[in-house]
């Protein structure tokens, strides 16, 4: 479960995921940031998420990780446990870089991360299980976050989550982000209206 803080409204954090290198089989995930304190020094992945019974530990996949003042200077990090990330003087960060693996194609065996709750990267799709890549601010989860997914030109996107006039999908919580999973490729789309609410369907088949 992901615990419920109070938050400053001043913090700004956005996302921004190239998929466009897919062939490595990485998400390269950006994350820009202004406003954090001393208290907001631990940036976490989840270990495990509400739906599932099992230890994921997404922290697992991250094969490298590096945080940055506004300047593009080095600030030095620690990796303190199996998800968690101490970061040094985190009041001067304005960006992390870091990979995350593909989970189903991982040779990563112990609490293997079953299928729906995990990510794969192929040719013609991508499954996106958002908190199996993008984790979280100590003490900042119920901040509004805006997402940013880069991919090919040709393909679709489908998610729940809203989209503003520059691209970027907006949750009001991380736990909102984390329950918007994303569908990405050369998708079939349909829509439908239920009780006045639009319900869209999202489909990768190679037969189609």
């Amino acid at each position: 479960q992901y615990p419920v803080v109070n938050s400053s409204e001043s913090i700004n954090i956005s996302y921004n995921v190239d998929l466009t290198n897919y062939q490595d089989d990485l998400f390269h995930v950006a994350v820009n940031v202004n406003g954090l304190s001393e208290e907001n020094d631990i940036f976490n992945f989840p270990a495990t998420v509400p739906g599932t019974y099992s230890t994921l530990d997404f922290g697992r996949f991250v094969k490298f990780f590096k945080a940055f003042d506004k300047d593009g200077n080095n600030l030095n990090t620690e990796r303190i446990s199996t998800n968690q990330w101490q970061i040094e003087n985190s009041e001067k960060l304005s960006k992390i870089i870091y990979d995350v693996e593909d989970t189903f194609d991982s040779e990563i065996s112990e609490n293997k991360v079953i299928p729906m709750a995990g990510t794969g990267i192929n040719n013609d799709f991508i499954v996106l299980n958002t908190f199996a890549i993008l984790g979280y601010f100590e003490g900042n989860q119920t901040n509004p976050i805006k997402l940013k997914l880069d991919y090919r030109s040709d393909w679709t996107s489908g998610t729940s989550l809203p989209i503003d006039n520059n691209g970027y999908y907006i949750a009001e919580t991380y736990d909102q982000l984390a329950d918007s999973p994303f569908l990405i490729g050369n998708l079939t789309t349909a829509s439908t209206t239920v009780n006045d609410i639009k319900v869209g369907m999202y489909v990768y088949s190679p037969d189609t």
